[in-house]
């Protein structure tokens, strides 16, 4: 190997340069001067970046001829080509850049030297050893390279696991018999026992307010009894049954008056005011057993059980397909919970709300576990390769989906290099995109300016690196699962493209919980509601029964297949079955006469206010018009309002006190 060759593979091994260091007024001249002429010299098509030289690891933008330590003159011009980056460099002897050599003729080898540096065995010249931060110390061994020809790809590794429905009913299986796998008669019992211990402590504590208030709904609650498993399966039956039929208003679903609106179903099959108590003291855990402050379920502990629940009950009768994801889905919910509430703008179906991280198999959108969003400050997020990385190494842990070739796909929130490198250690490749102040990534990949379609991609090990531009978008993407290049792929429509395999690798891979989501909202009636529990709980329960909806299309042998809607209206008929609610439900209306003689009490005898005059008091409770209260004039700590009144004395009165007022009234006088 000649001097010259020796001299071009050792530039070319050096790293790549940091950022130059700014020259001053004079620098800066001589270095436009120097671009211009290497201007002249460039190849048809290619526009100049910069120019620089780069020996002894710098780039200082030094004369043209300037020596180095070993007496060579060296300098470097880097332009773009389509697709790729490229730079060429010469390097010439001492005596090489006498006056017999001008110039132009040493600029003039800047391309037949490149041209030898890029053909070389190793291709020093294209390496890199660059950090998006600009630090020195890649987060892995190994250094950034161009890729040449055909790319190996990463390393392969098998997919071992078994996916698809496990301990399924038989294939000739009720919609009824899957529902009952995630609604289990343990998580039924669960709800009974908590619920009805919830309403025994709220009617304790609420006693006083239940005196005041005869005609309360909770006094039904009380003479009705407890809620029973069989009434909270049809509740449930219920539940779904509004998922198919959605209305703005969940009492219009018992309308009776209007006759366009009937729905005899309900009417029939459940008390609406027994509904709507049910709901009220609806509970999944012991508010006794609450965990303190600090705890790491203390701002989730009133739902715990049923995440723990149904996060065992999915994982264990589907393993997913070869593509799964991570991502956030929105629980909306716009009331008061400072510890869980987020805010997310580009979430169409819920910007505010709770925040549930989801883990989806991306083939069938089969949710198979999740995790709630604690907030920022989440002990479990604590990590030195920050809160995102612990997440996605918790969740795939919890899981156990390492070590099984699983292919998964991130978005820009999670995807680092770090934790692509960590994770496939772990015998799981994955693909995402990635932000450009990630630590680790290639400077050329983050400052690459691309013209459209056209792409700069980098490997360093398993590790891909890809910036492509599609239209206006310059996405960068990261992947330890694809190989560089570009293939033909077919859309929805029948359109046929060329994109570039990483991409091609992640839409495969990612997109399972938005598209989950958007099944799940297809039948899930979300209402308005003081407690974030119960919004949490019905989207839970909706996600549960399209889990089951997915395992019954994946095992059953019924021919033709049931609908989605089919599926959750046999659930609903077969859940329900026989019950039938212990109290009357429909009723035959009053007539208005009926209403306001009952409306009428009887008069209470009162001695007369006045002893010198003779006979009953004209006192008497008459109930007011409909619509209309007063304020009761007896004594009160708060205010109470009431719907009847004394007309003698022209005051309102609550029935338990007319005598004591009217007792006090008397002294009063005497």
């Amino acid at each position: 190997m000649s001097m010259q060759a020796e001299n071009n593979l050792a530039l070319a091994e050096l790293e790549d340069f940091p950022t130059p260091v700014r020259p001053g007024r004079g620098r800066k001249r001589e270095r436009n001067q120097e671009k211009k002429i290497g201007k002249r010299y460039l190849p048809e098509g290619k526009v100049p970046s910069k120019a620089c030289t780069h020996f002894d690891n710098r780039c200082e933008g030094r004369q043209i001829g300037q020596e180095d330590v070993q007496g060579n003159f060296s300098i470097c011009f880097l332009w773009q080509e389509p697709g790729h980056f490229s730079f060429g460099v010469t390097m010439a002897s001492p005596s090489m850049s006498s006056s017999s050599q001008s110039e132009d003729d040493l600029l003039m080898n800047v391309y037949t030297s490149e041209e030898e540096i890029t053909h070389s065995s190793d291709d020093a010249s294209d390496t890199e050893n660059e950090n998006g931060n600009g630090d020195d110390i890649d987060v892995e061994d190994g250094i950034w390279t161009s890729i040449m020809g055909e790319d190996a790809g990463p390393q392969d590794i098998p997919f071992i696991a078994v996916p698809g429905p496990h301990h399924a009913p038989p294939p000739e299986a009720d919609p009824v018999d899957y529902t009952n796998l995630f609604f289990t008669y343990g998580l039924i019992n669960l709800m009974v026992r908590q619920t009805n211990l919830y309403s025994d402590q709220w009617v304790r504590a609420n006693r006083q307010y239940l005196i005041h208030k005869p005609h309360s709904r909770v006094h039904q609650w009380i003479k009705g009894g407890h809620v029973s498993s069989q009434e909270m399966r049809a509740f449930l039956a219920v539940l779904f049954n509004m998922n198919l039929n959605p209305k703005h208003v969940k009492e219009s679903y018992w309308d009776s008056t209007n006759k366009s609106q009937e729905m005899p179903w309900f009417l029939q099959r459940f008390n609406r005011d027994r509904f709507s108590l049910i709901t009220k003291f609806l509970h999944f855990a012991n508010n006794a057993d609450a965990a303190g402050e600090g705890h790491t379920l203390y701002k989730t502990y009133k739902v715990q059980p049923i995440v723990d629940h149904f996060n065992n009950r999915f994982k264990h009768y589907f393993p997913p397909y070869k593509n799964i994801a991570i991502d956030e889905s929105m629980v909306g919910f716009k009331g008061r919970l400072p510890h869980l509430r987020q805010f997310m703008p580009n979430k169409r179906h819920a910007r505010f709300g709770v925040k549930v991280w989801c883990l989806c198999d991306s083939s069938t959108r089969y949710m198979y576990s999740f995790e709630i969003f604690k907030g920022a400050n989440d002990p479990d997020d604590r990590h030195e390769h920050g809160a995102t990385y612990a997440l996605v190494m918790r969740m795939m842990m919890a899981a156990n989906l390492l070590r099984m070739g699983y292919h998964l796909g991130l978005d820009n929130y999670f995807t680092s290099p770090k934790l692509l490198f960590d994770i496939f250690q772990g015998h799981t490749p994955a693909t995402g995109t990635v932000r450009k102040n990630r630590k680790g990534l290639p400077k050329s990949i983050i400052n690459a300016k691309l013209e459209k379609k056209e792409v700069a991609e980098r490997r360093k090990g398993n590790l891909l690196c890809v910036a492509y531009k599609d239209n206006t978008r310059q996405p960068i993407l990261l992947s330890t699962y694809a190989k560089g290049g570009f293939m033909d792929t077919t859309n929805s429509k029948g359109k046929t493209r060329n994109l570039p395999k990483i991409i091609v690798e992640y839409n495969k891979a990612m997109g399972g919980v938005d598209l989950s989501d958007a099944r799940l909202y297809k039948y899930l009636t979300e209402r308005r509601t003081i407690k974030w529990t119960h919004k949490f709980a019905f989207s839970l329960f909706g996600r549960a029964l399209l889990n089951a909806f997915i395992l019954y299309q994946k095992n059953t042998c019924d021919v033709p297949k049931k609908t989605r809607y089919q599926f959750y209206v046999s659930v609903v008929e077969d859940m329900i079955d026989d019950f039938r609610p212990p109290h009357k439900v429909i009723r035959k209306r009053r007539s208005h006469e009926e209403i306001r003689a009952a409306n009428q009490l009887e008069p209470i005898i009162e001695p007369p206010l006045n002893p010198a005059q003779p006979g009953p008091s004209p006192c008497k409770l008459v109930k007011l018009d409909v619509g209309k209260r007063r304020d009761c004039a007896h004594n009160h700590t708060e205010r109470v309002r009431s719907s009847y009144e004394c007309p003698t004395c022209n005051v309102g009165l609550c029935p338990l006190c007319f005598a004591g007022y009217h007792a006090r009234r008397r002294r009063d006088q005497q």
